[in-house]
């Protein structure tokens, strides 16, 4: 059963198909991981039902940005131990975002997205030299080197829509509410998939389009 809804509402509807007596395998979106979802649906369902998680985006372990990142983030007093570890969905996909849209703004030369919107690609796909920080790509961009940034949530590069070929992940709920380990799934078999349902759109010069 795949649910698009919004944490509470998600969780209330589960715990009241496991009342029911109803045993199916849950899939949710990202907002599963705030604190409010487990609080509503408590612990029980997730040993009755063959299985309660998250489809979204995951970070790639074996990268030089996560072994830079992760342990910044955990032991940096403030941080980790006071709004969780480095590993929760919303810590490492902003860092990431932010990390990429800072070169972006540098390479792009200013703060107008006319400027930094199209430098996201420059910065972020080859050719150039792959680098996995903000500090070790800066240095590049500053000494006139084309930068292939490689971060936490996988490369760079995008779809002709804007849509990032990032870590595509599966994460099922414990059944003590922790978070599992993430399913990692084909990211490149996903970007191809989405182009295969992506839906044209035929717009005039005031944006007003067909679809």
């Amino acid at each position: 059963m795949i649910v698009q809804a919004g944490s509470v509402e998600s969780a209330t509807l589960i715990k009241q198909a496991a009342e029911a007596g109803l045993s199916l395998e849950w899939i949710g979106e990202t907002g599963w991981i705030q604190p409010e979802f487990i609080g509503t649906l408590g612990t029980e369902p997730l040993s009755s039902q063959e299985g309660i998680g998250y489809a979204a985006f995951s970070y790639n372990a074996d990268s030089p940005a996560w072994e830079f990142f992760q342990p910044l983030w955990d032991d940096t007093p403030g941080y980790g131990d006071e709004f969780g570890p480095a590993t929760d969905q919303y810590h490492f996909s902003t860092y990431d975002l932010m990390v990429q849209t800072a070169l972006a703004v540098e390479y792009g030369g200013s703060y107008n997205a006319s400027d930094w919107a199209p430098a996201m690609h420059a910065v972020g796909e080859a050719p150039g030299t792959v680098c996995y920080t903000y500090t070790e790509c800066l240095e590049l961009i500053r000494s006139g080197e084309e930068i292939d940034y490689e971060g936490v949530t996988g490369p760079g590069t995008y779809t002709d829509g804007g849509v990032n070929a990032v870590v595509q992940s599966y994460t099922p709920f414990n059944e003590d509410g922790t978070a599992g380990e993430p399913v990692i799934l084909d990211a490149q078999r996903f970007l191809e998939l989405l182009g295969e349902i992506a839906v044209e759109a035929d717009c005039d010069e005031n944006n007003q389009c067909d679809w």
